[in-house]
């Protein structure tokens, strides 16, 4: 059950994002023009924002996995690099 609900969200994920403006202007076309616009706006604003938030995440885990591998490099533990990239994922 889990490998199929994980199999339809990777493949809706990739089925949605090959256009995603088709979606988008589906979307905005249940509004009215003035509230349209306000919408499209909104969804803009949730955009950068999702970005700015996956950028930050993504450098936390890098920084996470430096600071582990050079813990574990210190302290010669086996498998430092591998330990520190699965730290990071």
């Amino acid at each position: 059950m889990v490998i199929a609900s994980i199999v339809l969200v990777l493949f809706l994920g990739l089925y949605l994002s090959t256009d995603p403006r088709l979606y988008t202007e589906l979307f905005l076309s249940f509004f009215d023009a003035p509230l349209r616009r306000r919408m499209e706006r909104l969804l803009d604003a949730m955009a950068s924002a999702l970005r700015w938030w996956f950028l930050g995440q993504f450098i936390a885990m890098g920084v996470v996995g430096v600071i582990t591998a050079i813990g574990l490099l210190i302290i010669g533990a086996p498998m430092a690099i591998s330990l520190s990239l699965l730290a990071a994922l």
